[in-house]
């Protein structure tokens, strides 16, 4: 707070009252600093009002069904489904992600069951794999071929690949090709 006196955990402001909102930002995302996000969430919880309500669910710390909770991609790789709780059957059509893509899937049990990515550039596409340590394969809609991409480790497995403008890629894993 920069208000002299004021408590910002007991005022219930809706804006700027003398308290800074928590708001998200590129800064803090799904792949900062485990000790950022926490920090984040933290004072979104502690700092109460309606700016600061979101925080949790669009960090994956709480559930819910906004956009950015289907498909995350503020920090330019893309989650999918990561604030809505696992048990949840649902789906997503043509989602836009950061770096010109959009984004289709289906997730039902908690298992990924489908997902297509348009792009919209030429550009490389950063997925976090929604199946964690089994192995995955990239082809090419409508003709099946198979797109070469790596699996980078450095913070979680991210799928890469190099996409082209108006190219289509169903992402499965490699039991499901």
């Amino acid at each position: 707070t920069d208000v002299p006196g004021v408590d910002p955990t007991t005022n219930d402001y809706n804006w700027f009252a003398g308290v800074t909102p928590t708001l998200l930002a590129d800064e803090i995302n799904l792949d900062s600093d485990p000790k950022q996000i926490e920090m984040m969430l933290r004072t979104s919880r502690l700092v109460k009002g309606w700016a600061n309500r979101r925080v949790p669910a669009l960090l994956g710390a709480e559930p819910g069904t906004e956009a950015e909770q289907l498909l995350n991609s503020r920090s330019g790789r893309i989650h999918l489904f990561p604030a809505i709780p696992p048990e949840l059957t649902i789906a997503f059509r043509d989602l836009q992600a950061r770096g010109g893509f959009e984004v289709s899937a289906e997730r039902v049990n908690g298992e990924v069951t489908f997902l297509q990515i348009r792009s919209r550039r030429d550009v490389e596409c950063r997925l976090m794999n929604p199946w964690p340590g089994r192995k995955v394969v990239v082809r090419m809609i409508p003709d099946g071929s198979a797109v070469p991409h790596r699996m980078d480790n450095e913070n979680g497995e991210c799928i890469r690949f190099a996409a082209h403008k108006d190219n289509v890629y169903a992402i499965s894993t490699a039991e499901k090709q």
